[in-house]
């Protein structure tokens, strides 16, 4: 699996994602309809702090920087 570096935000039901210092985001996710919960021992990400958005067959892992960024 390949991992990008990239910053989030999150503002009313919408995902931006930022390349690092980025003014504008890179792309942006509806999160209406998505379903968020804990990476599966069968996803083989074995990371700290990463969370899992999934709709339909779409599927993103995210992974926050801290403790404290993922409970946010």
């Amino acid at each position: 699996k390949t991992y990008q570096v990239n910053f989030l935000g999150n503002v009313e039901n919408f995902l931006f994602v930022f390349l690092f210092k980025d003014d504008y985001p890179l792309a942006s996710l509806p999160l209406l309809g998505y379903r968020s919960s804990l990476p599966t021992e069968t996803d083989g990400v074995n990371k700290d702090f990463v969370f899992k958005l999934q709709f339909k067959n779409h599927v993103y892992f995210f992974r926050a920087e801290s403790q404290y960024a993922f409970d946010r």
